[in-house]
């Protein structure tokens, strides 16, 4: 059998995991070519979401940092019967539905770079430039990824929110190792409370972690 053929065949299996398996075996199949070598990263890669925790659905509401918004987790490992390595990419999936207030910009305001927590003591760009960064097109509803759940160091990565990623899968962290010691990622979303404002009232957000990992 040719390549492209073995391409065709591949593919049609994975398809048929898809419909079988839902979601689960969508993010956890797929096939990748290494050095002409094709597998199934399902029968090495481990995607899992514990307690339905990749969803991340619910009202936000403002506070001064990520500890008080809506979250998600995954843990992901290369199953300890696989001899390969692996690259990971975490993305936040927002769904239609999702209120596009929250890609409005708000006013200026200084932030911590590492976290995007506001600085409300810092009230001008000249104050603000020794201890954050003055943002000045920034939305309310931002993003933080940790590698625990107690906001111990500073994030992995962090973000803000915009309309254009409403339907999308949005990358929060890519290009990390997944190895055979299983590790958790924690997805938060939340509502800057120095920066919202009233109009932010109980406004929607949907939205879902996706995690895929391919062979290194």
């Amino acid at each position: 059998m040719n390549k492209k053929n073995t391409i065709l065949v591949i593919s049609i299996l994975v398809f048929g995991l898809v419909l079988a398996g839902g979601t689960y075996a969508w993010l956890t199949a797929s096939v990748n070519v290494t050095n002409g070598k094709y597998n199934l990263t399902s029968d090495c890669f481990m995607i899992d979401y514990t307690d339905n925790t990749q969803t991340i659905t619910g009202t936000l509401f403002p506070s001064v940092g990520p500890n008080k918004g809506l979250s998600g987790s995954v843990t992901m490992k290369v199953n300890d019967n696989c001899n390969a390595e692996g690259v990971g990419t975490l993305y936040l999936h927002v769904n239609n539905g999702t209120s596009t207030k929250f890609g409005d910009t708000v006013s200026a305001h200084c932030e911590n770079p590492k976290t995007l927590v506001t600085l409300p003591e810092y009230t001008t760009s000249s104050a603000c430039s020794s201890y954050g960064i003055w943002v000045t097109s920034g939305s309310a509803l931002k993003f933080a990824l940790y590698d625990n759940n107690t906001f111990s160091g500073d994030p992995l990565a962090v973000g803000r929110f915009n309309n254009a990623i409403i339907g999308n899968d949005a990358p929060q962290y890519q290009n990390f190792s997944v190895t055979h010691t299983a590790k958790t990622y924690y997805i938060y979303v939340w509502l800057d409370g120095y920066v919202s404002d009233n109009t932010y009232t109980e406004l929607p957000f949907d939205g879902y972690i996706v995690a895929r990992v391919v062979q290194d």
